[in-house]
């Protein structure tokens, strides 16, 4: 969209339910898309041609971020999933410990740290270069 004229300059279509998290990659070239529909797509910006499906998740990805420079991009989703996956589909591995849907997340821009919280209530901390559970930190007034 140009924001001067409000015009729809491209739009990525796809996706058979809403959309829940967009993450733009640094490279500026390549956009990625969560969906309700269970479904990771990769798309090329400067097209609109969508490059990539990533499936594998049974309920909605509710959130993306690529990791830096790379090619590999952080997606959660209700079916308790943390994955760290490539644009071309492949996962890098994946980060258990999580027992809810998992709502938000966040990696650091070298992938040494993953950090996702969900329904349960529990900030989870991994070491994204071997996915080994660091710290879980529950509210403060959990029992």
């Amino acid at each position: 969209m140009e924001l001067a004229t409000a015009k729809v300059v491209r739009q990525f279509e796809g996706h058979t339910h809403h959309v829940l998290g967009v993450s733009w990659n640094r490279n500026q070239r390549t956009l990625a898309s969560a969906g309700a529909d269970n479904v990771v797509k990769i798309w090329d910006f400067v097209n609109g041609e969508k490059k990539k499906n990533i499936a594998g998740f049974d309920k909605e990805v509710t959130a993306i971020s690529f990791v830096g420079y790379t090619d590999q991009a952080l997606a959660v989703s209700g079916d308790s999933k943390v994955r760290l996956v490539r644009e071309d589909g492949n996962e890098v591995r994946s980060f258990a410990g999580a027992n809810d849907f998992v709502e938000s997340a966040a990696v650091t821009p070298d992938g040494k740290i993953v950090i996702a919280g969900g329904q349960d209530s529990v900030l989870r901390v991994w070491d994204g270069t071997n996915g080994k559970l660091i710290a879980s930190f529950p509210p403060p007034d959990a029992k």
